[in-house]
């Protein structure tokens, strides 16, 4: 077995946020993420702790996965 697949997230946060009508600003007010957190999650550059990203699905009312994509065929064939 290959154990160096990487499992590919990408954030859908932005898309989700701007479909219900959302500032950054107001994401971070009313969740208490900094704005910066927010713009690197949006941009894919970084991956939020497990409490971030609960705090983010639980404010849009979904599940964190969510609030993302994944592509790993490896994954995948556990899910």
């Amino acid at each position: 077995m290959n154990e160096n697949k990487q499992i590919m997230l990408k954030s859908r946060l932005k898309s989700i946020r701007k479909s219900r009508n959302v500032t950054q600003q107001q994401l971070s007010f009313a969740t208490g993420i900094a704005e910066k957190t927010i713009g690197r999650i949006e941009c894919n550059s970084a991956i939020p702790k497990i409490d971030t990203a609960i705090r983010l699905a639980k404010y849009f009312d979904m599940t964190v996965e969510d609030l993302y994509e994944y592509n790993n065929k490896f994954l995948k064939s556990y899910v």
